[in-house]
Formats: structure tokens, sequence, C-alpha cells
């Protein structure tokens, strides 16, 4: 592995790396999901953040009306947040479940016999 790849320490530390050894290509899309999953808490956490700031600015001397009006938005951009992250990572991970799928019909494939020759008549 690169010494210069970000995620080289991932995968080292990753059971099918353990020992020195290579990652299968199941684990390898297993990485995969793991890290879409790990990408989408931190632009949830991100764009959440993002909304809270947005509140601040509304509410900071606003009076209560104004405040609790802009707490509902924020509360329903949090949902918002929580439900764009949701299926963004639904599509990555169904995608990832096709390629998974697609390696047992690959093995599938290479473990068929080869007639070298035609059965008697």
């Amino acid at each position: 592995m690169n010494p210069a790849d970000p995620f080289a320490a991932l995968l080292k530390a990753w059971p099918g790396a353990a020992g020195g050894g290579t990652l299968t290509p199941v684990d390898g899309l297993l990485v995969q999901a793991h890290l879409a999953s790990s990408a989408s808490l931190v632009r949830a956490g991100q764009r959440g953040s993002e909304s809270w700031l947005q509140y601040a600015r509304t509410a900071a001397d606003a009076p209560l009306a104004e405040r609790v009006d802009a707490a509902r938005a924020h509360l329903r951009r949090l949902g918002e947040i929580a439900a764009d992250e949701a299926r963004q990572l639904a599509h990555q991970l169904a995608a990832l479940d096709e390629q998974a799928r697609g390696l047992v019909d690959a093995a599938a494939a290479d473990d068929e016999p080869v007639r070298r020759a035609r059965a008697k008549p």
C-alpha cells in the first residue's frame, strides 16, 4: 500500500489484511460500505452545524415567537438532512450489495466444469 494513502492505516487494520494478508473482494466492499457510512455521518454533522448557525443568527435578539419559528425551521432542516443522508447511503449500499452479489455469480461461473471433449453419441 502507498504510505501517502489516507486510508492505508484503515485497510491495514481491517481483519482480512491482518498479518500482512491482502483484502479479499468481499473485505474491500465492506471497507467501502464503512467509509460511505462514516462519510454520511460527517456530512450530516456538517449540514446540521450549518443549520444550527443559521438558527443562531436568526434567533440572536429576536422575540420569542421568531425564536420558536427559527427553532422549528432548524428541526425541520435536521429531519430533512437525516432523510437525505439516509437515502444517499441506502443507494450507495444497494450498489455495493449488487457488487457483492456479482462476486458470487462470478465465482459460480468459475466453478463450472469445462468439457474438453464431446461425449460419445
